[in-house]
């Protein structure tokens, strides 16, 4: 990710600019669509996962996260509305009824698109 995508990122979710990144977790095998899922968490313990994908499915990816979160679990349990002016106000959505544009997408240099949008996790662990 380039600097341009990471402000426009962190200008569309406020909560990953005071969030510590833990850590990248991708599938062992290139898979098409590719996914990355870039775990943060904040001060107040809350955890986040910015999915960075070629190809939207929320469902399958929450199974791979979880499928290689291995022994943390991770689960994503809402999805964050990404602010389009500063100011907005902060939206969560339950994971089965997320509605309207709650994924950033980036068209650079021509390439195909990729898509991210921010998550609440919780860990088993």
């Amino acid at each position: 990710m380039n600097d341009k995508t990471l402000q426009h990122i962190m200008q569309s979710f406020p909560q990953l600019e005071g969030a510590h990144f833990l850590r990248r977790l991708a599938s062992p095998v290139p898979l098409v669509p590719d996914t990355t899922f870039d775990i943060y968490v904040d001060n107040s313990k809350k955890y986040y996962v910015l999915v960075t994908t070629d190809y939207i499915d929320v469902a399958s990816q929450r199974e791979e996260l979880l499928n290689i979160s291995g022994s943390n679990g991770f689960k994503i349990t809402a999805i964050v509305e990404p602010l389009k002016v500063a100011g907005d106000t902060i939206k969560l959505a339950g994971i089965d009824n997320y509605k309207g544009e709650w994924f950033v997408e980036n068209k650079e240099d021509g390439a195909h698109p990729t898509y991210s949008y921010l998550a609440v996790i919780d860990s088993k662990s």
